[in-house]
């Protein structure tokens, strides 16, 4: 027997009325950016440690199959943040040469990340977390769901039909476009790279 459109109704809204409540509060906000923040500063402070002592970058100082040598990194006190000034003052051409293109590509990968997400970052901190904040839709009761602090800075506390949204969607666009631009540039750089050192366009 087909149950009855009534049953099935009740069915679905006990089912509704037990699901779980997937708000997040304040606390667990701030309890997971804490969190995050200091295994961040942990997991950066023992790579710091453990890469000073890393005998994988000394063995390229000493190895006969190695051609085009690294230089040695400082030793001492300085060796806890010598890396990251030789990280970021090594060339392309000097990457390729000493640890091939494999290296040079994954640095180049991280490079692009970071050109990527540095600008929208800024961005969002400087235009759309003062604007979200400036909101009232959430003072006003009209909002439903979450209604907690940490929700006045996201889009939830901007009314729906408010022409302040044509911001984000402008913002959306010149994000897309940056993108786009920064593969473009970096493929041409890629590529001017390779002719110039002889390897040529595989």
């Amino acid at each position: 027997m087909d149950p009855s459109p009534s049953s099935v109704l009740d069915g679905l809204g006990s089912s509704l009325i037990s699901m779980p409540d997937n708000n997040v509060s304040d606390a667990n906000i701030k309890s997971a950016v804490v969190v995050d923040i200091a295994l961040g500063v942990a997991l950066m402070g023992l790579f710091v440690i453990l890469q000073a002592r890393s005998i994988l970058y000394k063995i390229r100082l000493v190895s006969p199959y190695v051609s085009l040598r690294p230089p040695p990194l400082p030793t001492g006190v300085s060796a806890l943040w010598a890396w990251l000034v030789a990280a970021a003052a090594t060339s392309d051409a000097e990457l390729l040469e000493s640890c091939g293109l494999d290296a040079m590509m994954l640095v180049k990968m991280h490079t692009f990340g970071i050109q990527l997400v540095a600008p929208i970052a800024v961005l969002g901190l400087a235009i759309l977390l003062p604007l979200h904040s400036c909101g009232r839709f959430l003072a006003s009761g009209d909002a439903l769901g979450n209604t907690s602090r940490f929700m006045a800075y996201t889009t939830t506390n901007i009314p729906p039909g408010s022409p302040v949204l044509w911001l984000h969607f402008l913002l959306t666009l010149a994000f897309i476009s940056w993108g786009c631009w920064l593969l473009k540039w970096h493929y041409h750089q890629q590529e001017a790279g390779q002719h110039s050192m002889g390897t040529g366009v595989a």
